[in-house]
């Protein structure tokens, strides 16, 4: 591996993980906090969990989502129901098993688990193409191919 192909992995890597901190930590602790009615304590250990998970995650979640779209033939020509499809079903396989881990760290019952994951998977359907969108703006002022979205 050269130096620069490095530099270009980390840098995809740090770009991912960004993104996906930024755009989920507010939304997942809204769904924990008010929609779950999870506790504070459980909601901020989550959190604080989730960060650096996104960090590790962040990108392999990327490149999870491209492998995603290439098995479906998506890009950016693709109609709005098949980027759709992509980013949701991607989203739900990838991150519905990882939240569930991190939601069970957190000390939160099992009774809690299920309403936040049936709420995520609500909140999924209506913000992973969102952020497929917002994932795919990100990554352009930093010179890193995006997936469905390149206009």
């Amino acid at each position: 591996m050269t130096k620069t192909s490095f530099r270009r992995k980390i840098k995809s890597w740090l770009v991912d993980s960004t993104a996906i901190n930024v755009f989920y930590t507010p939304t997942l602790a809204f769904n924990e906090l008010v929609i779950a009615n999870i506790g504070y304590h459980e909601t901020l250990k989550a959190r604080l969990i989730s960060i650096p998970l996104g960090f590790i995650l962040g990108r392999p979640f990327g490149l999870w989502r491209q492998f995603y779209a290439d098995l479906f033939k998506a890009n950016e020509n693709s109609g709005k129901t098949k980027k759709f499809f992509v980013d949701t079903s991607a989203s739900l396989i990838f991150n519905g098993i990882v939240y569930t881990g991190i939601l069970k760290s957190s000390g939160v019952s099992w009774e809690e688990t299920g309403i936040a994951l049936g709420s995520y998977a609500i909140l999924n359907t209506v913000l992973a193409r969102p952020y497929g969108w917002f994932l795919d703006q990100f990554r352009k002022p930093f010179g890193i191919k995006p997936t469905l979205d390149y206009s």
